[in-house]
């Protein structure tokens, strides 16, 4: 409680890691393009489909290879996702693979529910859509994304 996930998220990585170097970053993506490094890991838990895609697209562009971690609330808090995109090994999945593009709207490829279409979010107003969800929700999606990156960082992760 008051202080940014960056901040929260550093302060722990650097009690269990302290050979690391930990920096944490607590500005917009816009901003901080210039932080990205061949040997850093990006932790991306904006639950923003647009960053999440923009990224890997920079990374690309700039010839760069560091480890991603990419975690969202999906579906109205039916799941919480995290993926680790180690751009390093052959045959590890990016974010964008796990969407389709149809009619200029994006997809999940692998949809949550059996009826996805009576899935859509609520709308209060323009451009105020939202998921209502267990306010644990996102705990569930934090302790989910930080354990993929303990295992990564503790070298248990496979393809």
């Amino acid at each position: 409680m008051g202080h940014s996930k960056a901040e929260a998220v550093a302060a722990r990585l650097r009690l269990d890691f302290p050979f690391l170097k930990i920096q944490e970053h607590p500005c917009s993506l816009n901003e901080c393009w210039n932080i990205f490094t061949q040997d850093c890991i990006i932790v991306d838990a904006t639950g923003s489909q647009t960053v999440a895609i923009a990224i890997p697209d920079y990374l690309s562009e700039h010839g760069m290879k560091p480890v991603v971690v990419h975690s969202w609330i999906h579906g109205h808090g039916l799941a919480t996702v995290a993926l680790l995109n180690d751009r390093n090994k052959k045959g590890s999945a990016c974010y964008r693979c796990l969407w389709l593009l149809e009619n200029g709207k994006y997809r999940s490829r692998f949809p949550l529910s059996r009826f996805p279409e009576d899935d859509p979010p609520l709308f209060a107003a323009c451009h105020q859509s939202f998921h209502a969800y267990a306010a644990t929700t996102s705990m569930i999606a934090a302790t989910q994304a930080m354990t993929v990156l303990y295992d990564y960082l503790a070298d248990r992760v496979q393809n």
